[in-house]
């Protein structure tokens, strides 16, 4: 398939957000350099 797997971080991260039971887009349309994955991910998420 040629995914990426994120690092330990982000599938913590992302284990808090389903639990709690976020949603939502932390992108908002645009890109966005210079950004780790644990930071992009600690973004509020928008809708």
């Amino acid at each position: 398939m040629g995914y990426i797997p994120l690092p330990d971080e982000g599938y913590q991260i992302n284990s808090v957000h389903f639990y709690k039971g976020k949603v939502g887009t932390v992108f908002d349309g645009k890109a966005e350099m210079n950004l780790t994955i644990g930071e992009l991910l600690r973004k509020e998420a928008k809708f």
